[in-house]
């Protein structure tokens, strides 16, 4: 079992970036809704299916920001690894996701498109559609946090040998918190297909608030398109510098954080760069 301060802080930290993501899901949340009401489809199957999926990659999302911030507590608390550790690290998060699981299920089905269908009673065909699509996503954030866990404590228990020359490398699968020096130091964190896809979406909110937008004192809306581009062309690639793109990310982020008509698309940003272990105000 962990120590109680350590349980304190990890809570805490981990709850801090769960309120900047349900401000996130909000906005998303109103966005979808406001699209499918246009096109009077709030009562159809592609509503249901497409609520679902925004649960689903919320709730991916936040798998990915509890276990980054929850590595990154341990890492700077410098707590000794024991042989539970993995254990108790699984438990930890567990407890925690199962928890964000029940809050956004309860926000999937009181969906109009969903709670309305359940109340003629019987069974509700948008619900099963819903949670479908919410149930592959949930199950595969445990799956993903689970075996991250399991990498995780092999990795801190692995017994150190001695240091060799030449030009040391270290591989992060996800979410990094620290910085690494040296004059041979290098650094590669995988980013997988959930992730490109909602850096994705963030670079293409930054290009929709664009639209209409002027240049100000702050910044050059065509130098931020071009940003934009080289962003969205290096995430793309089958092996992104993540260095460079977290550079990009955050280079966009504090260009357009204090406009209010892009406040939006930064919190998009601002949520995806949580993945590299990057948390902006």
């Amino acid at each position: 079992m962990f120590d109680a301060n350590f349980e304190k802080v990890a809570r805490e930290q981990i709850k801090l970036a769960f309120d900047d993501q349900d401000r996130q899901f909000d906005l998303d949340a109103s966005n979808l809704m406001g699209k499918i009401s246009v096109r009077g489809a709030l009562q159809s199957s592609m509503a249901a299916r497409a609520i679902g999926q925004l649960c689903g990659a919320d709730i991916r999302i936040r798998g990915e920001i509890a276990l980054g911030r929850l590595k990154r507590v341990f890492s700077m608390m410098v707590i000794d690894p024991t042989d539970d550790l993995e254990t108790d690290l699984k438990a930890f998060l567990d407890e925690l996701m199962n928890a964000e699981v029940a809050k956004q299920r309860e926000k999937l089905n009181n969906y109009p498109t969903i709670k309305r269908d359940a109340a003629r009673g019987g069974a509700s065909s948008y619900q099963i559609i819903g949670n479908t699509e919410f149930d592959g996503a949930a199950e595969h954030m445990f799956r993903k946090m689970n075996s991250e866990i399991t990498l995780y404590a092999a990795t801190i228990n692995a017994p150190t040998g001695p240091v060799m020359p030449g030009a040391p490398s270290v591989i992060i699968q996800g979410d990094v918190g620290f910085f690494q020096t040296g004059t041979h130091a290098s650094m590669n964190i995988t980013i997988d297909a959930f992730q490109k896809e909602q850096i994705t979406k963030a670079l293409d909110a930054v290009q929709a608030g664009l639209v209409g937008a002027q240049d100000s004192t702050t910044f050059n809306v065509a130098e931020i398109k071009e940003m934009v581009v080289e962003t969205n062309e290096e995430v793309q690639k089958e092996k992104p510098n993540t260095t460079k793109l977290i550079s990009m990310l955050t280079g966009i982020a504090g260009t357009i954080q204090t406009t209010a008509a892009l406040r939006q698309a930064y919190e998009s940003i601002k949520s995806v760069l949580s993945f590299f272990g990057v948390h902006l105000p």
